[in-house]
């Protein structure tokens, strides 16, 4: 059963932590990103990364102040890690919000979601923030690869590839083309243009 309520603040960042405690990682209470209230925050870390969550009440503040809350973490980082330290070069910004990202600002999410300069990003707004269980499901990156029942077989992780990473770049249907075309080992190259010249 689904609730048309509008998950909270505290809602998620408890999700986050439990989520990211099962993991395996720490959560790291007396490191704050300056500048930004502690209830809005969360930092976290494993044995090779760091992880910074923070939720924002709309997407206007994200939009706002997204660049400012990396600065922010990366002088946190500088502070508490050398270059040389492996877990400087494994950082990871969460920015979460339930608010819908306006179709106006669709590129603007797209260009946060897909910027990779100083850390990596992870984008989580109102489309992906329905149910607390979303919340793991935004996380999936940052979280190591189960196994069911002890194993996994290739073929049923590459079968859920479609649905992962289908976007505006490629389309599902274009991306199941090229995972059946591996499989098969046939070109992948050639099963896109097939696809796209039709039957």
């Amino acid at each position: 059963m689904t609730s048309d309520a509008v998950l909270t603040r505290d809602q998620i960042l408890g999700e986050v932590v439990d989520v990211l405690s099962r993991n395996d990682f720490s959560f790291v209470g007396d490191e704050q990103l300056v500048g930004f209230d502690s209830i809005y925050q969360r930092v976290f870390e494993d044995a090779y990364s760091v992880v910074a969550v923070v939720y924002f009440e709309s997407w206007e503040d994200l939009k706002a102040t997204w660049i400012e809350v990396q600065t922010s973490f990366v002088e946190l980082i500088s502070e508490n890690f050398t270059r040389s330290d492996r877990k400087s070069w494994e950082a990871y910004l969460v920015l979460m919000s339930t608010d819908l990202v306006p179709s106006r600002d669709s590129t603007r999410a797209h260009d946060i979601r897909y910027n990779t300069s100083r850390v990596r990003k992870l984008l989580a707004t109102g489309d992906q923030l329905r149910e607390l269980r979303d919340v793991e499901a935004c996380l999936l990156p940052l979280l190591p690869i189960r196994t069911q029942e002890g194993s996994i077989r290739s073929s049923n992780v590459l079968q859920q590839l479609p649905g992962l990473i289908s976007g505006p770049e490629l389309s599902r249907q274009q991306i199941q083309a090229i995972v059946d075309a591996y499989e098969q080992q046939a070109s992948m190259l050639e099963a896109v243009y097939q696809l796209e010249d039709g039957p």
